[in-house]
């Protein structure tokens, strides 16, 4: 018999604590819009039992992850390799969940301001990862014998390739429905591909953006249930051309076309107590990439701002403006990696992760995946229901497509990865997928 327990804690930092998101942010937080939470959901088939934490954060590194592992085998026996820790990546949470390479690459003024606060952030940090293992520990204590079900449904309204929103992108909504033998909704995880980024740099308010609306709009329809909200191969997804403003207003509205595709997939979907779990992973090496001239580097960065210039003075939309803004911080960013000396090691060393029941599989990658990879992905694997969950366990940064190295966009300046990077991550999840699945 299948058995589920469901728990949330409520993991918003004090007011003051520095903000993660964006460079051009120079303030510290100022206020709380919403709250930002951790949820957790064990599932438990009399043989294994596996975790899924998401926490309403941007990044986080594998030391906060293997803490939180070590902390939850510590109090409830879980194995470790059985749990993966994601975030929702909001781009209006706090500092200190992710303080390894995206810390050692980042922008030079979001370094020294999180410096200057070094001890807060690092206490900060202990108390997130003491807080999402005690939610873990809540879980199975409230773990009732359950059914599981999984629906899919499409949204194309929220978000868009934010590239060139002729690109393509990830409209599937998958819904996992779990539920007690009453019937009684515990949790509802789903699963969308989309930056939570309707909030800009001037915000200065901890908010969790349209994921947290769109949990709030489940949990509020579906009394005593908990909505946990992954994202998927998010790398060039975003709201960048499907947004109306940069608003709260405008976060609740897309939110709430979220969630309605959400609660009607979830009254459509069956559900079984004949279930099979079980997690597996492997570790990934990600080559960087080879850096140009410093020569070339400033022309790349001298030609990003003549065309944002040039935009500028004929008028263009809001949405072309951001592609030529953010290719200039891309190759900005370039020209940092040159100028500091970084990325003269080989590759860095990280995760990839795969939680299944029966045929349904989570991916685990460990960071900003592009949107063709994760397609990809769930193409090859052969099955219904495979959804990407992008900065689980690692977030390393962007993860491209082949095709994104030929457009010398944001994210081919801003990856410290080669081509080789996306290759990788493919191959082994599709290797794991293999492995606990029943389909071959």
């Amino acid at each position: 018999m299948l058995k589920a327990g469901v728990a949330e804690v409520n993991i918003t930092p004090p007011v003051g604590v520095p903000m993660s998101g964006y460079a051009a942010r120079k303030e510290p937080s100022q206020g709380i819009h919403d709250e930002l939470y951790a949820k957790v959901l064990v599932l438990d088939d009399g043989e294994q039992r596996i975790a899924l934490v998401v926490s309403d954060l941007l990044y986080l590194d594998e030391d906060f992850t293997e803490s939180i592992r070590r902390l939850t085998e510590e109090s409830t026996g879980i194995s470790g390799q059985n749990v993966m820790v994601a975030v929702t990546h909001t781009h209006a949470g706090p500092v200190g969940s992710c303080l390894n390479l995206m810390y050692r690459l980042e922008d030079e003024g979001v370094v020294n301001r999180i410096k200057g606060m070094r001890s807060l952030v690092e206490d900060l940090r202990s108390v997130l990862e003491r807080k999402i293992a005690g939610a873990v520990y809540v879980a199975t204590q409230n773990m009732v014998d359950a059914r599981i079900g999984v629906g899919k449904g499409l949204v194309h309204a929220v978000g868009t390739n934010r590239r060139d929103p002729r690109d393509p992108m990830d409209p599937e909504v998958g819904v996992i429905r779990i539920e007690d033998l009453e019937s009684n909704v515990k949790a509802v995880l789903y699963n969308f591909t989309c930056h939570p980024t309707v909030l800009g740099a001037e915000n200065l308010l901890f908010t969790a953006d349209y994921p947290g609306y769109a949990s709030t709009v489940i949990e509020e329809t579906k009394k005593g249930a908990v909505a946990l909200f992954t994202n998927g191969a998010f790398g060039d997804i975003s709201t960048r051309f499907t947004r109306r403003e940069q608003t709260f207003r405008e976060a609740e509205r897309l939110g709430t076309i979220l969630a309605a595709e959400v609660l009607k997939t979830l009254e459509q979907t069956e559900t079984t107590d004949l279930v099979k779990v079980n997690a597996i992973s492997k570790k990934v090496n990600l080559p960087f990439k080879k850096l140009p001239s410093p020569e070339e580097a400033e022309r790349m960065v001298k030609e990003a701002q003549q065309k944002l210039e040039s935009l500028k003075k004929q008028g263009a939309p809001h949405g072309e403006l951001r592609v030529a803004m953010t290719t200039l911080e891309g190759a900005e960013m370039t020209l940092h990696f040159v100028k500091e000396g970084l990325l003269k090691g080989k590759e860095v060393v990280s995760e990839v992760q795969v939680l299944a029941a029966n045929d349904t599989v989570l991916i685990g990658v460990p960071g900003e995946l592009f949107v063709e990879v994760g397609l990809e992905i769930k193409r090859k694997s052969g099955l219904e229901q495979a959804y990407i969950v992008g900065c689980a366990n690692d977030s390393v940064g962007y993860i491209l497509s082949p095709k994104a190295y030929e457009e010398a966009l944001y994210e081919t300046g801003a990856t410290p990865f080669s081509q080789a990077a996306g290759e990788r991550i493919f191959d082994i999840a599709l290797e794991l997928i293999g492995k606990v699945t029943t389909k071959k």
